[in-house]
């Protein structure tokens, strides 16, 4: 009689699906992005998962010119902050631009082609600036696209105080206000890409693209400042 074998059969691999059920919830998400198609909506998903408290301390940074830490200091870039930041900038400087034309005397009319303006040339600016820092960046590691978008967003929220400042002090002398307000929200920036490399020789190779993103973020301020108190 043929002696029967009773070892123990090797265990199967158990599934994928069954594997990822042990898995943490960071990592099962990102296996999920790392799957996901450029042209899907769960590809960017990622860019608008953020909480109120890291929005928060990206306002604090952004705004704060004496602050280098924006760029070397982020877990994950992300985009829902941005774009809020840029929205609520623009629309509170065309309710300061139409309040002071209402208060002046001035004749007054809802100016939306203003609002759209302002809003195409913001948006540009976002979109096409960073785009433009890696073509005069002569350096191999530059913040990432999504970085650098997220940093110019934010400091839009300069446009508030500016907008406000100009309100205040009325028509006469408020192009002195943009010109010290584009001045400081440049520097902000001009800094916080600076700090984001940490020997000298990296700082004096991405020098020219620097300085080239904080002379475009001067002029897109005096300009939306214009049209929103024109």
């Amino acid at each position: 009689m043929a002696e029967l074998n009773f070892s123990t059969a090797p265990t199967p691999d158990p599934p994928q699906a069954a594997f990822d059920q042990h898995l943490p919830l960071s990592s099962t998400i990102q296996q999920d992005f790392s799957r996901a198609s450029y042209f899907s909506i769960d590809f960017y998903k990622k860019y608008f998962d953020v909480s109120t408290e890291e929005i928060t301390k990206k306002v604090k940074m952004a705004v704060n010119p004496t602050d280098k830490k924006f760029l070397t200091n982020q877990n994950q870039p992300e985009l829902y902050g941005s774009i809020w930041s840029t929205i609520t900038s623009l629309f509170v400087s065309m309710i300061f631009g139409n309040l002071s034309s209402m208060m002046s005397g001035k004749y007054w009319e809802g100016n939306i082609s203003s609002m759209i303006t302002a809003s195409f040339f913001c948006f540009f600016y976002i979109i096409i600036s960073p785009i433009l820092y890696k073509f005069l960046a002569k350096h191999d590691e530059f913040p990432s696209y999504i970085a650098l978008v997220s940093l110019l967003g934010y400091s839009t929220l300069y446009f508030i105080p500016i907008s406000f400042g100009r309100f205040l002090v009325g028509r006469k002398i408020n192009i002195l206000i943009s010109i010290a307000g584009g001045a400081a929200m440049a520097y902000s920036i001009f800094v916080k890409l600076v700090a984001f490399y940490s020997d000298d020789t990296s700082k004096t190779k991405t020098m020219i693209a620097n300085l080239a993103i904080a002379g475009i973020t001067f002029l897109v301020l005096v300009f939306i400042q214009y049209l929103a108190f024109k």
